[in-house]
């Protein structure tokens, strides 16, 4: 009986190891994949920080871990899929542009906020975006801000 249950467990532990590998560079696309969208998968994979393909409450964690410890995450690379919000702040005159994110009851949330590269556009309010930027610092009013300085962004 004790060989029967640990020849089982270990054959679920196996397949559990089995089925939960996959290739960090495995990506499957469409037919219709431009270069440029080709070139945005390659920066994604390589991204220090990859935040889209986490499940929620991970994605959630380690936001707020960038958000609690910023130093720590200056200069990295990140990778983030979520939905493009812009804000207008009435004493800066500026707007500012976030990467957004919800559970499925909409009670926990997360935000980065980014800046694009020049030559690149934001998008219209609400639409679902893949962004890749280096976690940076700019200062106003007196107060430091963390954001994606973002090198691509694509609609997803």
């Amino acid at each position: 009986m004790r060989k029967s249950l640990t020849i089982a467990l270990t054959l679920i532990l196996s397949l559990t190891a089995l089925c939960s590998c996959s290739s960090e560079t495995e990506t499957v696309q469409s037919e219709n994949t431009t270069a440029a969208a080709a070139a945005d998968e390659i920066t994604v994979q390589s991204a220090d920080i990859n935040l889209c393909d986490m499940t929620f409450n991970m994605l959630y964690a380690q936001v707020n871990e960038m958000k609690a410890s910023p130093e720590d995450y200056l200069n990295k690379t990140v990778a983030v899929t979520g939905t493009f919000q812009t804000s207008y702040y009435d004493e800066t005159g500026k707007d500012y542009y976030y990467v957004i994110g919800s559970d499925v009851t909409s009670c926990c949330n997360w935000n980065l906020e980014f800046i694009l590269e020049d030559g690149l556009s934001y998008p219209e309010s609400g639409t679902e975006i893949q962004l890749t930027g280096v976690y940076s610092t700019y200062d106003e009013l007196g107060v430091t801000y963390y954001y994606l300085d973002a090198t691509s962004i694509t609609a997803v």
